[in-house]
């Protein structure tokens, strides 16, 4: 974990032995934008990943669309409407 108390790393074990982990990156919203994955498997061995994830955000600094990419190809858009009431 970092000063602001997020997770920065991740780990897995099984049997013993590491088998993934995951490594994260953060904007200043404290939004994730980048996932660094790592998984050894015995039979197909080691496989690596990044998650990358785009933000717009609105004039009060909540998120208004996020693009989420794997291994720089679009994956999906989510788009989200926020009424603020006085």
């Amino acid at each position: 974990r970092d000063d602001a108390i997020r997770i920065i790393s991740y780990r897995r074990y099984y049997k013993n032995k590491l088998n993934a982990s995951r490594h994260y990156s953060y904007n200043r919203q404290n939004d994730v934008i980048s996932i660094q994955l790592v998984r050894n498997d015995e039979l197909k061995g080691i496989s690596k990943n990044k998650i990358d994830f785009k933000f717009k955000y609105d004039s009060h600094g909540n998120w208004v669309q996020q693009i989420k990419s794997v291994n720089g190809q679009p994956l999906f858009i989510w788009h989200r409407k926020i009424e603020y009431y006085n």
